[in-house]
């Protein structure tokens, strides 16, 4: 799960929050980034509510980082 922050404290508990349900906590920047990272998952969710198969279009994260 990527998350976007300024405050360090506050990622951390995101951080624990997301690792808690089971997802990786990927640091993704800023909040300057944070928009990015919002269209992107509509993108996403637009594929799999379209009926696509959304993870074939997303790398997985062993890969996403080369």
């Amino acid at each position: 799960m990527p998350l976007c922050g300024d405050d360090e404290e506050a990622l951390a508990t995101a951080r624990t929050l997301a690792e808690a349900v089971g997802c990786a906590a990927i640091p993704a920047g800023g909040l300057d980034r944070a928009d990015l990272l919002e269209s992107a998952a509509l993108f996403v969710i637009g594929l799999w509510f379209g009926g696509a198969d959304a993870r074939s279009v997303i790398p997985p994260l062993e890969h996403a980082f080369g």
